[in-house]
């Protein structure tokens, strides 16, 4: 379960994390996410996600529809690591999978009490994830770091950005830094609020 903010100061958010008694999991860490598709856009429509990730490791994650939730982003994943990252492509195009849109971001994840939370540098601005075992512990988190819970969002990266492009009629094919050199975009843009 999970949910993500979008703010306006990720290292205001790091220090009260660090006041809290947080622990660093992972520093600072550039990160791609490939999305794999059938079709035109079947997965998507089915509000399903087939994910290649790099980072410190490669690893393949399918990700099932939303489940009925209103506080927070529920959904049935499996993850796994895969040994080699550029194979892991070949195989799912082997299958018959293509490449639908690449996203990438700069990550720095910690941990408080049980739960995870992530501070992610998006090419389009700053997000929260808090990620926990069930909303009460989530929710518990975002309190302690002075989010404005309703301003919460349960959608993923992609959705915002399918929003984005739509909003605002940008040509962006892929989420990357170098698409959206440039450009800023405030809360409203996105159909949320600044949660800090």
């Amino acid at each position: 379960m999970e949910v993500k903010f979008f703010v306006r100061d990720l290292s205001e958010i790091a220090q009260r994390i660090t006041e809290m008694g947080g622990r660093l999991v992972h520093s600072r860490m550039y990160e791609v996410n490939l999305r794999y598709e059938k079709g035109d856009r079947e997965l998507y429509k089915r509000m399903e996600v087939l994910r290649l990730r790099k980072d410190f490791a490669s690893r393949l994650t399918f990700k099932g529809p939303y489940q009925e939730d209103p506080s927070v982003s529920r959904r049935v994943e499996i993850e796994f690591e895969v040994s080699n990252f550029d194979n892991a492509k070949k195989f799912l195009e082997a299958l018959g999978y293509h490449l639908d849109v690449m996203y990438e971001k700069n990550r720095t994840t910690y941990a408080i009490r049980n739960v995870l939370v992530v501070l992610d540098e998006m090419p389009y601005g700053s997000f929260l994830e808090i990620e926990g075992p069930d909303a009460e512990s989530i929710q518990q988190v975002a309190r302690d770091l002075n989010l404005k819970w309703e301003a919460r969002c349960t959608e993923s990266y992609i959705m915002l950005f399918d929003r984005l492009v739509a909003k605002k009629g940008l040509t962006a094919k892929h989420l990357s830094f170098e698409e959206f050199e440039g450009l800023s975009f405030v809360a409203e843009d996105f159909d949320l609020e600044f949660a800090d």
